[in-house]
């Protein structure tokens, strides 16, 4: 098996920790990217050879093209997202564009992807959410990917327009 240079996002969450132990255990080189000055999740990671963890923002657009430019990867697994909280005070749901969720899920998105085109990149595999159909009104679970998205609510439309 070719061993290839990974780029794993979201790295320090639940679903992208255990994808780079899983990567690493296959003899791939990753570079785990996560925007937690306390990544604890990677600790166990940090002393292997194969693996790096870098410290960054996917929406910071400076930072994404340098990292692109410095390291030649051969496939993304983009595994980041930022979940939106509504304000239990209010009902009220903001303007979308200005959420935190919104701008990581789409914006930062479209940053990697921009970058990740410009260099070349082989494979770009992402995770979505079940935010993106409307599972209230499902009678199958877990929800088929020919299902048609439905988000009803701003976490879910955010990461299906992405």
């Amino acid at each position: 098996m070719e061993k290839l240079q990974i780029l794993v996002t979201g790295a320090n969450g639940l679903i992208g920790h255990k994808l780079c132990e899983k990567l690493l255990a296959i003899g791939h080189e990753i570079v785990a990217l996560s925007r937690s000055k306390h990544p604890d999740l990677l600790k166990s990671m940090l002393g292997n050879t194969n693996f790096r963890l870098v410290t960054g923002d996917i929406r910071d657009v400076v930072f994404t093209k340098k990292l692109f430019r410095n390291t030649r990867f051969e496939a993304v697994f983009h595994m980041a997202v930022e979940r939106y909280f509504p304000d239990p005070e209010t009902a009220k749901i903001p303007d979308l564009r200005s959420l935190p969720a919104y701008q990581t899920n789409f914006e930062g998105t479209v940053n990697l992807l921009q970058n990740a085109a410009k260099s070349c990149v082989r494979a770009w595999i992402q995770s979505s959410a079940m935010m993106v159909f409307d599972i209230e009104h499902l009678s199958d679970l877990p929800v088929s990917e020919k299902h048609t998205p439905q988000p009803v609510e701003p976490n879910g439309l955010s990461v299906f327009l992405a």
